[in-house]
């Protein structure tokens, strides 16, 4: 197989992934946040307006995004929520996964200027 070809191909594969995949998803607000739990900080949950739930997790509430706060990541995912909370600005969440009580991951988080 000739590489243009190959590129082609990886290309149309890369593109023909469906939009609300576990990945970026569109842009919503947020609600509210919570953190509970571990003394790590590992239990943090965004509330948002749009209900997603691109992984299939097993929870029968799909606006709430768990956030793992043990780790600098985490942290930082965690105070751009607050910022836009305080600020009234939509976000747009990436979604990976799905944890023990079957909320979807919230593995990053983009902030509109």
């Amino acid at each position: 197989m000739s590489k243009s070809l190959l590129a082609a191909a990886s290309l149309f594969l890369t593109c023909a992934v469906p939009a609300h995949a576990g990945g970026w998803q569109e842009w919503t607000a947020p609600l509210s946040f919570s953190s509970e739990g571990e003394t790590t900080g590992a239990r943090g949950y965004l509330v948002v307006e749009t209900s997603v739930n691109p992984d299939g997790c097993s929870g029968t509430d799909t606006r709430t995004y768990r956030v793992d706060g043990s780790n600098k990541k985490g942290q930082y995912i965690i105070a751009a929520i607050l910022v836009a909370i305080a600020e009234g600005k939509e976000l747009q969440p990436q979604i990976q996964g799905c944890d023990d009580l079957g909320h979807p991951m919230l593995i990053g988080v983009r902030i509109r200027p």
